[in-house]
């Protein structure tokens, strides 16, 4: 399934680096930056009857956002079942009112 959306960030929005803390709850969380400029980021999450593990990427740039994540997450109970989910988010600079997008 492909989901589009727009949504605009405002000039007095500011751009923030992207940040998940290290440890959160039952999450552990790695970062590395890439040669190519990209940042790697590997999230791992046990709950008593799931397991979520989440490996992307992320290059932000000033007129540029691009990202990438492949999601697994295996269930055990009640029902034992696994998903995986592949998501890319793309971003680009518009105009400084947004044009069109609200």
């Amino acid at each position: 399934m492909l989901r589009r959306l727009q949504i605009c960030i405002k000039a007095h929005e500011p751009i923030t680096k992207p940040f998940l803390p290290k440890h959160q709850g039952n999450c552990t969380t790695t970062h590395a930056p890439m040669a190519n400029g990209h940042e790697q980021w590997m999230i791992h999450c046990t709950a008593p009857h799931a397991i979520v593990n989440q490996d992307g990427w992320i290059q932000s740039l000033p007129q540029t956002f691009d990202s990438h994540w492949q999601m697994k997450e295996d269930i055990t109970e009640p029902d034992s079942y696994t998903t995986e989910t592949t998501m890319q988010i793309k971003g680009s600079f518009v105009r400084a009112d947004c044009g069109s997008v609200q």
